[in-house]
């Protein structure tokens, strides 16, 4: 089936077990997830910044920041919450573009990224530093023995 997203990076097949369907149309996941982002990105102008601007514009600028620039949704979004003033939409390229805003708001995803590790796998992994631990403290005592005897054998001799 064909994706109901005009912006679709996916090819614009998706399967229909796969697909997240929304009216009559079908999305790929992230598709959908990013068609909700826009409308919340405009919802949130509106709401924080209170400007009479035309919907026109807020919706071509939020295609320009995330189809044609390519910045993440989320990133856009980010950056909307961060700003304290803006006069126009067009404003926020200058936040978005700023590296320390880019560096932040790809740590504050990481902090929010969970890892999940399956059991028997990681007590592979510990068993197995176990085992390299033993052998580095073997050869660190095989050093200390052996600088041991030297020096009883050079006080003796």
């Amino acid at each position: 089936m064909k994706c109901g997203y005009q912006y679709c990076k996916y090819g614009g097949e998706v399967d229909k077990d796969n697909a997240v369907k929304r009216g009559n149309r079908y999305y790929h996941e992230k598709c959908s997830y990013e068609a909700d982002m826009k409308a919340k990105i405009r919802d949130y102008y509106y709401e924080k910044f209170k400007t009479n601007e035309p919907i026109k514009n807020v919706n071509s600028a939020i295609k320009k920041f995330i189809n044609d620039q390519g910045y993440d949704a989320d990133y856009v979004m980010f950056c909307l919450k961060k700003a304290q003033v803006l006069n126009s939409i067009y404003g926020l390229s200058n936040t978005l573009f700023y590296k320390p805003n880019e560096q932040e708001f790809k740590k504050s995803k990481a902090n929010r990224t969970k890892i999940e590790y399956q059991k028997p796998l990681n007590d592979i992994f510990e068993k197995e530093v176990r085992k390299i631990n033993r052998e580095k403290d073997k050869q660190w005592r095989d050093f200390f023995w052996l600088y041991y005897q030297t020096t009883l054998q050079q006080k003796a001799v």
